[in-house]
């Protein structure tokens, strides 16, 4: 697991185990990286887990929680939404099989575990704006994006797609992006309007 800053330039090297490590996003201080892996066991299987490694030190430890995959940590260091597994084929459309897992939200003080409602659906990328949880689910048949406020419990439909699948979500600056048809979305949570973000990236050679 590397950093980089977003502008370019030397790349930094957090974790040097011989296994996977798979970034999952910032920590709420900006200073650490979320990541999960399998380091520490191995037998019979790697079965993944959270991890936060400091970006100064380079030096962290596990989360003490039952996390898997796929989660992010809510603004104020307590909670984490996170997915238990992943499927061997994350493109199935409307597959309802014992791959599929809710959303679980851990309290990291006491431990207890909500799930937003759920039916079966391939619910994924959950991502903390406050205290709602955002994340993609194909419940309506196309893979869209949907919310859950914990402490109200409201479930809101916050994308309507029928054609191609919502991919990969995140959260940032108040603002929900996702992938679909391609392209980056941007989310407004306030006025649930999205639109498409123009992308310029910036390469290490002209080429």
């Amino acid at each position: 697991m590397y950093v980089v800053p977003a502008s370019g330039g030397e790349p930094k090297r957090l974790t040097w185990h011989p296994g996977p490590d798979d970034v999952q996003g910032w920590t709420p201080d900006g200073k650490s990286v979320l990541f999960a892996s399998g380091r520490a066991t191995q037998a019979p299987s790697p079965i993944p887990r959270f991890w936060i490694v400091p970006v100064a030190s380079g030096l962290g430890g596990a989360l003490r929680c039952r996390a898997r995959i796929r989660g992010r940590i809510a603004a104020d260091g307590e909670h984490v939404a996170y997915r238990m597994n992943n499927s061997w084929d994350e493109e199935r459309r409307n597959y309802r099989g014992g791959q599929n897992r809710a959303v679980w939200i851990t309290d990291l003080k006491t431990f207890e575990t909500i799930t937003p409602p759920w039916d079966d659906s391939k619910d994924m990328d959950p991502a903390w704006i406050g205290a709602t949880v955002y994340f993609i689910s194909d419940r309506d048949g196309v893979a869209n994006v949907w919310s859950w406020e914990t402490r109200t419990k409201v479930l809101t439909q916050e994308t309507r797609y029928t054609d191609f699948d919502v991919k990969r979500l995140d959260t940032g600056a108040g603002v929900v992006v996702f992938e679909q048809a391609g392209v980056i979305h941007e989310l407004d949570p306030k006025s649930h309007r999205e639109h498409v973000v123009n992308i310029t990236a910036t390469g290490d050679f002209p080429g």
